[in-house]
């Protein structure tokens, strides 16, 4: 479903076009939240996994992409820092885990 609701977004391999009826934003931001989608499950798969090292740029990553789409002061930002903060602590990264950590609670309880 297209970020703005007003209409689906369905581009296939085989398709050079999209056949969203909305403006390129609206296209933008379905591609941009569903690469936000793929990136966080990824993560998500590779910490179910302990795969922590590997779990790490998916993270960094899905939290671009979600800084791109709401803001820095966003909660929507919070799996981001919670699989960066998991994933830290996995890979033993203590301090990280700690500023990951802290940037959610900080959003979570603003």
């Amino acid at each position: 479903m297209c970020f703005s609701g007003s209409c689906s977004f369905h581009l296939s391999l085989s398709q050079s076009v999209c056949t969203c009826p909305c403006v390129c934003v609206c296209v933008c931001s379905c591609i941009q939240i569903h690469i936000l989608n793929v990136t966080l499950t990824a993560g998500q798969k590779l910490l179910f996994e302990s795969k922590f090292c590997e779990a790490i740029p998916a993270a960094m990553q899905s939290l671009r992409v979600a800084v791109d789409i709401y803001g820095l002061a966003s909660v929507q930002l919070v799996p981001s820092y919670l699989i960066l903060g998991r994933a830290s602590i996995g890979s033993a990264l203590i301090l990280t885990s700690v500023a990951y950590l802290v940037c959610t609670n900080l959003l979570a309880f603003s």
